[in-house]
């Protein structure tokens, strides 16, 4: 068998040492990058599975609180306060209209001076006396007006002696004359000479009449001195209570200058502001009961005097006027109220320890199903042993907050005192022996 040669290829000389360099270079390069690839990848890894961690703990911490919370949401509120409960009831009720007012005279009357330029010598009484008319009240210097009146006096004497002689004067002349005409029809006398007694007659007769216009003119002025005279005595005009002295010892008055005002019979009455809707329901001698200070209170009976015919158009206000007794307790200015009867009716009624005041207004505390309590702003009315009566804001059967309501805060929960059981009723002696 012969062998068979293969043509060999020829062969190029190449460096070595430059391919085996590039290929352990190549290599090396190719180690170092898959290890910090490995080593990247393995520091990626331990992030992603830091937040990971982190994300579950933060979600097992949400879930957890929302837990927690719902548990404590599923444990009932407590009760903030223990009351009373009562109903909003419809009964009778005597309504009256409550009042507010002060006290005035009746009808308080100015004492002055008529007389001036004189100088008060006596104050013969006080503020809050008690004085009848024509009782003296003050008196002043009347030396002066005293001289003139004797003066005055003195001129009228003069003046009555004056016509008493010229009357007597008259009444001769008047003789002369009858006699000279007797004697003239005889011839005894001359015509001339009987005239002349007849004008002598005439002066005679004015002579008369001067006196008398005289005499008058004096009684006058003597009258004129007695009045300024007695001016100088300040006299109660009518019977009643001294309310205010502005007199004082020495002081010289003026005409017309105001010393005392007098409380007219010594009535004092309320002049009580109505709202205009409430005037109709009221009429004269309506009774009302009027309560004078609250610390310790005093209960007067008064009576509607009258209706004041107009009303305040920015207020919508009247005035009723209420006489009151008379009694010292009750003075001018002070402020009062009370309530006038006008009549009874079915209305809604509460308890009065029910009532509560929010910024000055009446409410009340409305229990509902759920025992929460609802603060709810009422309008009231009358008010009769411990019952108040409520025109608007809650109906009829709702339960509202008798004791403790005072203590309440809108919305809060509460525990409702149950009324005590009734104790059974005894068997009646003749029951237990059948």
């Amino acid at each position: 068998m012969s062998a068979q040669l293969k043509s060999v290829p020829p062969v190029t000389l190449r460096d070595s040492t430059q391919k085996p360099r590039a290929d352990s270079i190549g290599a090396v390069a190719r180690g170092v990058s898959s290890v910090a690839l490995n080593r990247l990848v393995r520091a990626h890894r331990s992030r992603i599975f830091i937040g990971v961690g982190v994300v579950i703990v933060a979600i097992a911490a949400i879930v957890a609180s929302q837990l927690l919370a719902h548990k404590h949401s599923l444990a009932p509120p407590a009760p903030v306060q223990t009351i009373s409960v009562g109903p909003v009831a419809r009964g009778p009720m005597q309504r009256s209209l409550v009042v507010n007012g002060s006290l005035a005279a009746w009808d308080e009357l100015p004492v002055g001076a008529e007389a001036g330029g004189l100088a008060i010598t006596q104050v013969a009484v006080e503020e809050g006396d008690r004085v009848t008319k024509g009782q003296l009240l003050a008196q002043l210097d009347d030396s002066v007006l005293r001289a003139q009146l004797a003066q005055a006096h003195a001129s009228v004497a003069q003046a009555e002696a004056e016509l008493r002689k010229a009357e007597a004067m008259s009444a001769t002349a008047t003789s002369d004359v009858r006699r000279s005409k007797e004697l003239s029809k005889n011839g005894y006398i001359s015509g001339q000479a009987a005239e002349q007694r007849e004008t002598a007659l005439a002066g005679a007769v004015a002579d008369v009449n001067v006196a008398r216009q005289n005499l008058v003119t004096a009684k006058a002025v003597a009258d004129e001195r007695a009045a300024q005279l007695a001016q100088t005595e300040i006299r109660a005009p009518t019977d009643g209570i001294v309310s205010k002295r502005t007199a004082t010892l020495g002081n010289v008055v003026s005409i017309g200058q105001q010393l005392f005002r007098l409380i007219r019979d010594g009535r004092v009455e309320l002049r009580a502001e109505v709202p205009e809707m409430d005037l109709p329901r009221l009429k004269p001698g309506q009774v009302a009961t009027i309560i004078v200070n609250d610390t310790d209170p005093q209960q007067f009976e008064g009576k509607i005097r009258l209706i004041g015919a107009t009303v305040d158009a920015q207020t919508r206000i009247g005035m009723v006027y209420i006489a009151l007794p008379d009694d010292p307790v009750l003075k001018p200015g002070m402020f009062v109220h009370g309530e006038i009867k006008i009549g009874s009716g079915d209305v809604l009624q509460i308890p009065e320890e029910g009532l509560v005041f929010k910024d000055g207004k009446p409410a009340v505390f409305v229990i509902g199903a759920d025992d929460r309590a609802k603060l709810r702003m009422v309008e009231t009315g009358a008010r009769l042993n411990g019952l108040v009566e409520i025109t608007g804001g809650v109906s009829a059967g709702e339960r509202i907050a008798l004791a403790g309501a005072g203590y309440l805060k809108d919305n809060d929960l509460v525990r409702i005192e149950q009324a005590l059981p009734q104790p059974a009723a005894l068997p009646s002696p003749a029951g237990a022996a059948q």
